[in-house]
C-alpha cells in the first residue's frame, strides 16, 4: 500500500513537473508573439510609408515614432518579462534569450535613430513651402540619411547559435539590413538630384496638356519657361504653343521608329503632336530639340502637367482668382475644357481662349511659389498623378531622370506594357465627352497564351457644344469623332492582328510594339476594334497596364469579371489559370 501510494505521488509530481514546464512553454510563447507582434506592427508602418500615409497620418515625425514605439515595447518586453526574466538564468536557455535581446535590441536602436531623423525632417517640413525652406529641407534630409546610414552599417545582430525560429528572424534581420543600406544610398542619390534640381540653375519647359483633345496624355496647347534657382521656381508666361514655337519644313531629326509609327502627325516640328507616342522620354527629347530652335530657347528639362494636375493642385494650394472668376479644384476641368469653349466657340477667338487658359495656369504656379501648404501633402497628390501620367518629366541630367523615375513621372515604356492611346483628330475638343473601354481575354494553348484585347470608343450625345468643339475636317465630320488608335504590345509579342479596320503604322516604340489604326465614330454611337496577338506563357511575368490620362478613365474588364480603371495602378499576370489581377497595394 505505501509502495503504491508512493508510486502515486511520483506520477503526480511528473504530472505536475509537465504541467509547470507546459505553463512555462506556453508563457514564453506567449511573450514572444507579443514581442513578434509589436516588431511586426513597427515594420508594417514603415514598409507601408507612403506619402499619402504620411500626410492623412499626421506627418513624418509622429509616423516614424509611432512605428519607433512598438520597435521600444518589442524590446522592452524581451528584457523585462518576468518569464523570461526567470528563465534567463538557466544556462541553456538563457543563451536563446540573449539572442532573442540582441535582435530586439538592434532593431529598437534602429527605430530610435529613424525616429531622431523623422523628427528633424518634420521641423524643416513644418518650416513651409517657400524656397529657402525648400534647399535646407533637402540638406537636412541628405544629412539624416547618411547618419541613419551610419547606424544600420554598424548594426551588430550577434552571432551565437540560436533555435531556427530565431536564427532565421536574425537571418531575416541581417537582410533586411543589407536592403536598407542599398536603399539608403539610393535614397542619397535621388535627394542629391533634388536639391541639384532646387539649387539650379536649371531652364524646364513646362507644358500644359488639354485632356479635352487627347494625345498619348492631353495636348500641349499652352508652354513656358520655369528657371529654378536656389529653391525659388520662377514661371513665366504660359502662351500658345503655335507662333514662335512650332518650326517649318523638315523639322528636328527624329528616330526611324517614331517617323514609321507617328511621322504623318508631324510631331518632329511642334510640341501638339510630339507626344503622339506615349515614350515620354522619346517625346520629350523631340520636344526638347524643338524648343532650342524655337523663341524658348535651350532648356535642362521638360515638365508636362495636364489640367486634371491643375485641378489636383488646387486642391492643395486653394483657389485663384483670374478677372472676375474664382477657379477652384472642384469647377477648374468644367472651366477650362468645356466652358471656355462655349465662351469662346471659334477659331476666331483662339487668343481670348488660350490667354484665359495661360492666366490660370500662371496663377497655380504662382500659388505654388509664394502660398504655404503642406509639402507633403502636395508630394503625395504628385506622386499619385505621376503614376497615372497627368505629369511628367524629363531631363538632360540622368541623375534628375533617376529622380523623376523614381516618383513614377518619366512616363517611360517597358517591355511588360500593354496599352492603348487614341490620339484625337481633326482638332476637336470631344475628348472632354469620349470614353474608351478595353476586354482583355486569354485562351492557353501549350506554352503560349493567346490574348483578345477588345477596345470600344464611346461617343455619345453631346450636350451644348461649339463649331470648336465639334470640329470636323478629312478625318471626322464635325461632332464625329476622328482617333489614331494606338495599342501598345509587350516586348516578345506575335501573331498580331486587327482585321477591321487594319493596322495604317506599325513598329518598335521603346521595349514595345506599336501598332495604329484610324478610326470614325460618329455622334452617339460606339466603334470596337479587336486586336490579338500571343504571347509566351511565363508563370512569373506580368503586363504592366498603361495608363492614358483620359479625363473619363479607361475602363479594363480581365477574362470578363474583373472591371478596373487606370486611376488604379495594375498589373495582369499570365497564369496556367488564365489572368491574374495584382494591384500595386497588393
Amino acid at each position: 500500500m505505501a509502495r503504491a501510494e508512493a508510486r502515486l505521488g511520483r506520477r503526480r509530481g511528473v504530472l505536475l513537473g509537465l504541467a509547470i514546464a507546459l505553463l512555462l512553454v506556453a508563457a514564453v510563447a506567449l511573450e514572444i508573439t507579443r514581442i513578434r507582434r509589436d516588431l511586426d506592427a513597427g515594420q508594417r508602418i514603415l514598409t507601408e510609408l507612403d506619402l499619402a500615409t504620411v500626410d492623412d497620418q499626421g506627418g513624418l515625425g509622429p509616423l516614424v515614432a509611432r512605428a519607433a514605439d512598438h520597435l521600444d515595447a518589442a524590446d522592452a518586453r524581451a528584457r523585462r518579462s518576468p518569464v523570461l526574466a526567470a528563465l534567463a538564468a538557466l544556462p541553456w536557455v538563457g543563451g536563446q534569450i540573449d539572442g532573442l535581446r540582441e535582435i530586439t535590441g538592434a532593431v529598437s536602436a534602429l527605430g530610435e535613430r529613424g525616429r531622431e531623423a523623422a523628427a528633424r525632417i518634420q521641423t524643416e517640413l513644418d518650416k513651409g513651402s517657400g524656397p529657402e525652406s525648400r534647399i535646407e529641407l533637402t540638406q537636412v534630409a541628405a544629412e539624416e540619411l547618411a547618419a541613419v546610414r551610419a547606424v544600420v552599417e554598424t548594426t551588430d545582430v550577434g552571432n551565437r547559435w540560436l533555435l531556427p525560429p530565431l536564427e532565421q528572424a536574425r537571418a531575416s534581420l541581417a537582410e533586411e539590413l543589407v536592403e536598407a543600406n542599398d536603399d539608403l544610398d539610393h535614397g542619397a542619390e535621388l535627394v542629391a538630384a533634388l536639391e541639384g534640381f532646387l539649387t539650379g540653375p536649371r531652364r524646364y519647359l513646362v507644358l500644359g496638356g488639354n485632356n479635352a483633345e487627347m494625345r498619348s496624355g492631353g495636348i500641349p496647347t499652352t508652354s513656358g519657361v520655369a528657371t529654378i534657382s536656389n529653391g525659388r521656381i520662377e514661371v513665366g508666361d504660359f502662351t500658345a504653343v503655335v507662333e514662335g514655337i512650332e518650326l517649318n519644313e523638315p523639322g528636328v531629326p527624329v528616330p526611324v521608329e517614331y517617323e514609321q509609327v507617328y511621322g504623318f502627325l508631324n510631331g518632329d516640328r511642334g510640341y501638339r503632336t510630339t507626344t503622339a507616342t506615349a515614350n515620354f522620354p522619346l517625346a520629350a527629347r523631340i520636344m526638347a530639340d524643338i524648343t532650342a530652335w524655337n523663341r524658348h530657347g535651350p532648356v535642362d528639362g521638360i515638365i508636362f502637367v495636364d489640367t486634371v494636375t491643375l485641378s489636383v493642385l488646387l486642391h492643395v494650394i486653394g483657389p485663384v482668382k483670374v478677372g472676375d472668376r474664382l477657379y477652384h479644384g472642384g469647377n477648374v476641368v468644367e472651366e477650362l475644357l468645356y466652358r471656355n469653349y462655349l465662351e469662346f466657340p471659334s477659331l476666331a477667338e483662339n487668343d481670348a481662349r488660350r490667354e484665359l487658359q495661360s492666366q490660370v495656369a500662371n496663377a497655380v504656379f504662382d500659388g505654388l511659389n509664394n502660398r504655404d501648404y503642406s509639402v507633403t501633402r502636395l508630394a503625395g497628390v504628385l506622386s499619385d498623378l505621376a503614376r497615372t501620367r497627368h505629369l511628367l518629366a524629363w531631363s538632360t541630367d540622368p541623375a534628375e531622370n533617376e529622380l523623376w523615375a523614381s516618383v513614377g513621372a518619366d512616363g517611360a515604356l517597358t517591355r511588360d506594357t500593354l496599352g492603348v492611346v487614341s490620339n484625337a483628330l481633326n482638332a476637336s475638343k470631344l475628348d472632354y465627352f469620349v470614353s474608351m473601354e478595353v476586354d482583355l481575354d486569354a485562351e492557353i494553348t501549350g506554352v503560349e497564351q493567346h490574348l483578345t484585347m477588345t477596345v470600344r470608343l464611346i461617343n455619345p450625345v453631346h450636350p451644348e457644344t461649339s463649331p470648336y468643339i465639334d470640329g470636323g475636317g478629312i478625318y471626322a465630320d464635325p461632332g464625329e469623332y476622328g482617333s489614331y488608335l494606338v495599342v501598345y504590345l509587350p516586348a516578345g509579342a506575335t501573331n498580331i492582328r486587327n482585321e477591321d479596320p487594319g493596322f495604317v503604322h506599325a513598329g518598335p516604340d521603346a521595349d514595345t510594339f506599336a501598332a495604329g489604326m484610324i478610326l470614325r465614330v460618329p455622334e452617339g454611337e460606339s466603334r470596337e476594334v479587336v486586336v490579338t496577338f500571343s504571347l509566351p506563357l511565363r508563370p512569373d511575368d506580368s503586363l504592366r497596364i498603361l495608363p492614358n490620362a483620359r479625363l473619363r478613365p479607361t475602363q479594363w474588364t480581365v477574362d470578363g469579371d474583373v472591371i478596373l480603371d487606370d486611376t488604379e495602378t495594375f498589373e495582369v499576370q499570365l497564369t496556367e489559370d488564365g489572368p491574374r489581377i495584382i494591384r500595386e497595394d497588393d
